[in-house]
């Protein structure tokens, strides 16, 4: 039996297929920008604990990642603001980020604080926000889909820089 080359042609392993060719978002490899500003990271996330008021933590949390191109509440767990969130509806982070601001005697739910946050630059890409915790306040970041590495690293040098982590 012959090979699969047996026709000439040589079999590059690194030649593009129809999946590669048609999604090169995927593949920075593939694609005409710069490669150190195309680079990609699939589902990252990153955990930590920290001292202070969870809804303060919330917020800046909040403030972080819009500054990281997620700029659209898609789904909100938490003490009432003045809007709701039907389903498939979205809304700005800043319109959230006011209506937590100021003075809180309402509770926290038990399970903390949530928010679903979509990526500006692709539309199927989320992260999901919670922070929550008794004492100590924990902050839970996780990315569902792909997202740009430079993007990724402005939050974690953000998370470093104002939570000491």
């Amino acid at each position: 039996m012959g090979g699969r080359s047996s026709d000439g042609r040589t079999i590059d392993p690194h030649e593009p297929g129809s999946f590669e060719f048609h999604n090169p978002h995927l593949y920075s490899s593939y694609s005409t920008d710069l490669r150190s500003q195309r680079s990609l990271v699939m589902s990252p996330s990153l955990s930590f604990k920290t001292e202070g008021p969870v809804v303060s933590t919330f917020i800046r949390m909040l403030r972080i990642l819009e500054e990281a191109e997620f700029a659209w509440v898609y789904g909100y767990s938490g003490p009432r603001v003045g809007f709701r969130l039907r389903r498939g509806e979205t809304k700005d982070v800043d319109l959230l980020i006011e209506a937590l601001e100021g003075d809180w005697d309402d509770h926290i739910p038990l399970m903390g604080m949530k928010a679903t946050l979509l990526y500006d630059r692709e539309e199927p890409v989320r992260v999901n926000l919670k922070v929550g915790g008794f004492g100590t306040t924990k902050v839970r970041v996780k990315v569902k889909g792909t997202m740009l590495m430079s993007d990724w690293t402005e939050i974690r040098r953000a998370v470093i820089k104002r939570y000491d982590v």
